[in-house]
């Protein structure tokens, strides 16, 4: 079984969910009240197989299961933590952990190692559920309590992330949420530039972006000189920026607090592939948790 990873992008995005994890587990333990009160949990929503390799000078690679004994000095690949492994062996000196972790992913291959987990982490309460993110995330908000607190990070493939998940996401007021938004990977090839998208298309990006009020923002009419005298033509108009921030509003009209202006991950060719969004539910929470993103996602930039 062999599985596509990232490269100096996807360390940098790891590295920015580990600082926060560990800002966010030092107020909820450190805070005696909120260390007794809260039950906390991580939620992990495209979790994968739980583990990466980088290649050192290229973008992409597929590598095999972490136990094949395979590769050599020679196959110059370097082993890196996927997401929940960050969140696993986080290190909090004397500081408890998570109280339950959650790794939802659809691909039962990659089930099947993330179970593995659960035997290398006998200590951690982890639970692996094969299904889809989005049936899983909305059913599971639904089951939270009073005393429920949570951090949620979603790593999709592609488009998956539907947007009535993160309304859902946002109504609980319990969660903080760092989402890996596919802006140069998939968004602006759906946005083609001398027509709106066919139909198709269109339904994904209003699954995505929960309206289709996008259609009006990222492209507009324009007069077009051809032999037959003046035609319209309507034409994009959307650039990384204005599509990052018409997403960054959209989620600013249902969290009570949003990042904005997301980390931008981009790759060898300094094209912006994602951008990784924040945004806090809970209304106390939400001024505090912005600021630390904010600052996580500054060194980011400053790198």
């Amino acid at each position: 079984m062999r599985q596509a990873f990232g490269g100096e992008w996807t360390q940098r995005k790891l590295a920015v969910l580990e600082k926060y994890l560990k800002a966010y587990m030092t107020i909820m333990r450190r805070n005696p009240t909120a260390s007794k009160t809260f039950r906390v949990t991580y939620l992990d929503g495209f979790a994968g197989s739980g583990i990466r390799y980088s290649p050192a000078q290229e973008d992409t690679l597929e590598v095999s299961a972490p136990w094949a004994e395979d590769f050599s000095e020679a196959d110059v690949r370097e082993f890196h933590k996927g997401s929940p492994r960050v969140a696993l062996e986080l290190d909090l000196p004397n500081l408890k952990p998570f109280d339950h972790y959650i790794f939802v992913e659809k691909n039962r291959n990659w089930v099947r190692e993330l179970r593995s987990l659960q035997q290398e982490f006998p200590d951690r309460d982890i639970q692996i559920v094969e299904g889809d993110c989005n049936e899983y995330i909305r059913k599971w908000c639904s089951s939270l309590q009073w005393n429920d607190r949570a951090l949620v990070f979603l790593d999709p493939y592609g488009m998956q992330v539907e947007w009535r998940t993160l309304e859902t996401l946002a109504k609980t007021e319990k969660v903080d949420l760092w989402l890996l938004v596919p802006l140069g990977s998939a968004i602006m090839r759906l946005l083609v530039r001398r027509q709106p998208p066919p139909e198709s298309w269109q339904k994904r990006l209003n699954d995505l972006f929960g309206t289709e009020a996008w259609l009006e923002h990222f492209y507009q009419a324009t007069a077009v000189q051809t032999l037959f005298g003046d035609e319209e033509e309507i034409i994009r108009t959307a650039t990384f920026d204005t599509v990052t921030q018409f997403f960054v509003q959209r989620l600013q009209g249902v969290f009570k607090g949003v990042l904005d202006q997301p980390a931008v991950l981009r790759n060898s060719k300094n094209i912006p592939l994602y951008v990784l969004c924040f945004a806090a539910s809970n209304p106390k929470g939400a001024p505090t948790a912005v600021k630390i993103a904010r600052d996580i996602a500054e060194g980011l930039h400053g790198s």
